[in-house]
């Protein structure tokens, strides 16, 4: 594989859709075909003296060399520990929605991977776990190698996945810097969500939109509380999107529901399944409606996400909350995350009076469908965490703005 005279500017890589960087790199005359042996030729900025790798999605049998990588790069210390797990690993590679794109050298070395995993149904696609072996880092072009993974899998799935996110680590800011010039853009802080090489993190979520699940499905005029006009404002510039509605604070709180779900048995103590790795789903209902909250506890981090749920009025949100709250105190939780509806005003209050904190705004978040076809609403990530976060944290100019509006 000799290197390309073909050569593709950093600035020009940055787009504001999936489909814009997709053509960008089809003008230049690459194929979006990750199953014979993808190779790039190309260059970013300049011809250098890199090995050249290509890509290839992962079969079952290379689920070996997959843990493999991951265990070099963290050195054993991964926190979800499936990854170090070849069976469970096989198990995923077959999984229709998830993908393993490898990175082989000429001499069919694997030299890391890069994981995507499709929600087809909420039209997501979420990527994580952008490996390089240690051996490899500085032989290797690696922005060149996520490039070409996000070519190959956002070209085949471009009908069928109108946006991709992920998680960027804070200890250093390279998957910061690599997913920004592609245009996957921080919208949000995760702080303290994680615990990488034995240390608590933070994380930023960045994600990148098809124009029309931004703009022609997306549901508008979000109707929000005022303590999150200063991150709706940055959201709004970054995309041009319409003005939001505030509503001032106040819903209607019933004291005599709640103290009725509290003094009698009508809240269920937690329902926990656990499995072998030791990922406990809880579902926490309240008798005789249909009304809950459910939610992923991970013990290896210490944190709540996944969380969803259902209410009839604000008053069982409240309740559910501080049961939730109660289970997280129990559990030594570090951090609860929750993404909240940017058209329920009073939900919204709940949350934030609770103690939750609005820590990201995410247009075209969640998908619906209605006799009129699919929409999507906006959502805001609030979150509770303790502890400050680190002195430490590495950012890049977008993230820091991030945290000068959501973070004090």
């Amino acid at each position: 594989m000799a290197s390309s005279n073909i050569i593709m500017p950093t600035c020009k890589i940055f787009q504001d859709s999936t489909e814009k960087f997709l053509d960008n790199f089809m003008e230049i005359g690459v194929s979006p075909d990750l199953t014979d042996n993808m190779e790039l030729n190309f260059e970013i900025d300049k011809r250098t003296n890199q090995q050249d790798c290509y890509l290839t999605l992962a079969r079952p049998n290379d689920a070996v060399d997959i843990t493999e990588i991951y265990k070099d790069c963290y050195k054993g210390t991964y926190p979800y520990k499936e990854m170090e797990d070849p069976t469970e690993v096989r198990k995923m590679i077959s999984d229709e929605n998830v993908y393993w794109v490898l990175f082989k050298s000429p001499k069919d070395e694997p030299v890391g991977c890069f994981t995507y995993i499709l929600d087809k149904e909420k039209k997501r696609g979420y990527m994580r776990g952008l490996m390089v072996k240690k051996k490899y880092q500085s032989l290797v072009d690696v922005k060149k190698l996520m490039i070409g993974s996000m070519i190959g899998m956002w070209g085949t799935f471009r009908n069928e996945i109108y946006m991709w996110y992920a998680e960027c680590r804070t200890a250093h800011n390279k998957s910061q810097y690599l997913a920004t010039i592609c245009g996957i853009r921080p919208l949000g802080l995760l702080p303290n969500k994680d615990f990488f090489l034995d240390k608590i993190e933070s994380d930023f979520f960045h994600i990148i939109y098809s124009e029309k699940v931004l703009y022609s499905l997306r549901r508008k005029n979000p109707i929000l509380i005022p303590e999150l006009q200063e991150i709706y404002s940055f959201i709004q510039k970054e995309y041009s999107i319409e003005d939001a509605e505030y509503m001032p604070s106040g819903f209607e709180y019933d004291p005599i529901l709640e103290q009725s779900l509290r003094l009698k048995p009508r809240v269920s103590a937690p329902f926990e399944e656990t499995d072998k790795f030791g990922y406990h789903k809880v579902k926490i209902k309240i008798f005789g409606t249909d009304s809950y909250i459910k939610f992923l506890y991970t013990p290896t981090v210490q944190n709540i996400e996944k969380t969803e749920y259902k209410v009839r009025n604000e008053t069982e949100l409240f309740v559910l909350l501080n049961e939730l709250k109660k289970y997280a105190h129990l559990k030594r939780v570090r951090y609860i995350e929750c993404f909240v509806s940017a058209y329920l005003p009073n939900h919204q209050r709940i949350f934030y009076n609770i103690g939750f904190k609005p820590r990201g705004y995410i247009p075209s978040w969640k998908r619906y469908n209605s006799h009129n076809g699919e929409y999507f609403e906006d959502n805001i990530i609030f979150n509770l965490e303790k502890g400050t976060i680190s002195s430490d944290i590495k950012l890049i100019p977008e993230s820091k703005k991030i945290i000068s509006i959501v973070y004090s």
